[in-house]
């Protein structure tokens, strides 16, 4: 146990020298500060739930609009459906045998505003935890719902842009296939950056600017386009395993399950932004050698309980000294 001990120290004091192993450990370490992953289990239990009525008025929209292209509207609903891998063509079963009608456009409606501004509220109030901002400061209830159809209009914008550019064929752009598929690629990134941008400064109580949330944004985009690139797998995985056990309900854990990794990317580039606006590193790895930055974040995250007006919470660390006698 000494010589764990002995080695955990004598890393922790490397790393706290290495900003390359700092920054990414103090990521880490605020995150589960947060309590990010039971943060990222809400954002996805409310987006699964905001996801089928989703379907359902896009289908019914759809059905409408494209009464008369049917070619068009298989071809919109398909490159939707691919955002989802393996439970894609599940999916497609289901929202196929819906029909357009006024009735089911207006239930469509009314689920998607309940329960997508679920979904938004859920990742708003994960931003300001991450963020540490004191519950007093937090927004009244009307603010809340209009931000987070803010945040809807942002992901609707970008959505119509992705469904655009999913369309277009390189014969159209004028340019070869190899080159039309990088092309695609860097502007499916430049895409997810922005709308990680537009989430971050939008749903956060803070006055950001795009600086402040730029290398989260990076971050957050190419970890969303290698969720893509190999969600299919991870799902496949998932779905085998489960379907032993659960059989139809298998393409529900494969959803939540690749739900609930976006949603850790979202809050984990979320975190890099405030790490580095901050300035929340390097964190030591032993409770009883507290650096600059872990006494900093001890006392941001105790300020966020601050719940009215003129309350304020004061938080007492022990000194350098008294650490040193207590470990001594």
């Amino acid at each position: 146990m000494k010589t764990w001990a002995d080695l955990l120290t004598r890393f922790d004091r490397f790393q706290q020298h290495k900003p390359v192993l700092a920054f990414p450990i103090a990521v880490v370490k605020k995150f589960g500060d947060d309590r990010g992953g039971q943060l990222a289990a809400v954002i996805s239990y409310y987006a699964f739930f905001s996801l089928f009525p989703l379907l359902v008025l896009l289908t019914t929209i759809a059905g409408f609009v494209l009464s008369n292209n049917g070619e068009l509207r298989r071809e919109l609903l398909d490159t939707v459906l691919r955002q989802f891998p393996s439970i894609g063509e599940e999916l497609a079963l289901e929202i196929n045998r819906l029909d357009g009608s006024v009735l089911v456009l207006v239930i469509g409606s009314l689920g998607l505003l309940w329960s997508g501004l679920g979904a938004l509220q859920a990742t708003q109030h994960a931003m300001n935890t991450i963020w540490n901002i004191p519950i007093k400061l937090r927004a009244s209830f009307l603010v809340v719902h209009l931000r987070a159809i803010g945040a809807l209009a942002v992901l609707g914008l970008g959505f119509l842009t992705t469904t655009v550019l999913a369309n277009l064929r390189p014969e159209a752009a004028g340019v070869t296939g190899a080159l039309f598929t990088v092309l695609g690629l860097f502007g499916s990134l430049a895409l997810s950056c922005a709308m990680f941008i537009g989430i971050f400064v939008v749903l956060t109580e803070r006055q950001l600017s795009w600086r402040d949330v730029i290398l989260g944004a990076i971050v957050g985009s190419l970890g969303w386009t290698a969720i893509h690139i190999l969600g299919g797998w991870y799902v496949d995985r998932v779905l085998s395993s489960a379907s032993a056990t659960y059989g139809s309900f298998a393409m529900v854990i494969g959803l939540l399950s690749w739900l609930y990794l976006q949603a850790q990317v979202l809050l984990l580039a979320a975190e890099i932004n405030v790490v580095k606006v901050a300035h929340l590193w390097p964190r030591g790895l032993r409770s009883e050698a507290l650096t600059g930055a872990d006494r900093s974040s001890l006392t941001r995250t105790a300020q966020v309980e601050e719940r009215i007006p003129g309350e304020t919470v004061n938080v007492e660390l022990p000194t350098q000294d008294k650490q040193a006698r207590d470990t001594g």
